[in-house]
């Protein structure tokens, strides 16, 4: 048998967890089963529960909705500062004139790049190995009260959307300065030959361009991608600052 705060912190935990979850970069994804995440949160109440304090169940009426705003919060701003690198990777994609292979993503349920979403699979993989989930769970473990937060949530929400385009455009530059050069030379070169088909031309000259440039590029490329993990990993500590 449990005891009434026992039962009662397990529950908390679980809405804060399970918000979270549903916001969260990749675990918030619709292709991860329900059933996964509600095994995962569960799992992850169970480890967070016995440090929480005591609660009972009069309190835990009042406590779940602020519970599930704050996991909320916590997961939507890990997820905007992600979505820097999406966004950079779709410009991407543009400048280098991939419209052409824009697929159907059942994720976002639009059509999306595959720069889009190699920045994305990259800026992920970067995200795990800067231990984004671990800094997400620690901050979930800590008892921030309505009035104890305050406004950090408003703020830190603010900061990432502000954020995002920045990132966006930094990961995106090379190529960006790279194609508005190129439109600059094939602007010149239709003066000079006006009977040259200047978009057959033009495919191929950003595509080559696209590539050299992204190849010459790499390591700042990776870079931006490792720095935008970790401020995803660190923005939970501006939520509950």
């Amino acid at each position: 048998m449990f005891a009434e705060h026992q039962v009662a912190g397990f529950l908390a935990v679980f809405a804060r967890a399970g918000a979270w979850s549903y916001a969260a970069p990749l675990l918030g994804d619709r292709m991860v089963p329900a059933k996964v995440r509600i095994l995962l949160v569960g799992a992850i109440a169970l480890l967070l529960a016995p440090v929480r304090p005591a609660a009972t169940f009069s309190l835990l009426i009042l406590a779940v909705p602020f519970e599930i705003a704050f996991g909320l919060v916590l997961g939507a701003a890990q997820r905007f500062v992600l979505a820097g690198a999406e966004a950079g990777g779709q410009l991407m994609g543009i400048t280098m004139g991939l419209g052409f292979a824009g697929t159907f993503d059942p994720i976002l349920r639009e059509s999306s790049l595959p720069t889009r979403r190699i920045a994305f699979a990259l800026a992920a993989m970067a995200f795990m190995s800067a231990g984004g989930f671990e800094e997400a769970i620690r901050a979930l473990a800590i008892p921030v009260s309505a009035l104890e937060l305050g406004e950090a949530p408003a703020r830190a929400l603010i900061t990432t959307t502000g954020a995002l385009l920045g990132a966006a455009v930094r990961v995106a530059a090379p190529l960006l300065i790279a194609g508005f050069i190129a439109n600059l030379v094939m602007a010149l070169i239709s003066k000079a030959a006006p009977a040259l088909n200047i978009f057959s031309v033009m495919l191929a000259l950003f595509l080559v361009v696209g590539l050299f440039i992204l190849m010459v590029t790499a390591p700042a490329f990776v870079r931006d991608l490792s720095a935008i993990s970790q401020v995803a990993r660190d923005v939970v500590w501006e939520v509950v600052q």
